[in-house]
């Protein structure tokens, strides 16, 4: 659920987060396979014999923590990112966006009421 009066990114944005997060995943659960690959070849070798498994015991740490990265990711892009300073209101006269200060349209020139709830959320908007 959006918060009122809260400025998000763009969806093209979200949707490279989503990517991205999926990607992470992916990659975090290859590491895991291949950590919990490399603890099983660790166990059924002989401690004499020389090492000749790739891995080490730093893989399924690394997984985990990617796998949690991407789940963030995942998340983030899927709520949107929150941008900085107030979310503009529309001008009731022409609906273009101004600054929450404002006390006229520098675009239509009308006079702009106080805004009641202070968030920036004037549902009202006259077209002419």
């Amino acid at each position: 659920m959006k918060e009122a009066g809260v400025r998000r990114t763009p969806p093209v944005v979200s949707w490279i987060a989503i990517v991205t997060g999926v990607f992470l995943v992916g990659i975090g659960l290859l590491l895991l396979l291949w950590g919990l690959s490399w603890q099983g070849a660790q166990e059924e070798t002989d401690p004499l014999e020389p090492d000749t498994s790739v891995g080490g015991p730093f893989l399924l740490p690394a997984g985990v923590f990617t796998v949690a990265l991407g789940f963030i990711w995942v998340l983030t892009g899927y709520r949107g990112f929150p941008r900085g300073g107030p979310a503009k209101r529309p001008c009731p006269r022409c609906g273009k966006p101004l600054e929450p200060d404002l006390s006229f349209c520098y675009h239509c020139g009308e006079e702009i009421p106080p805004d009641p709830k202070g968030d920036g959320s004037d549902p009202v908007v006259r077209r002419r």
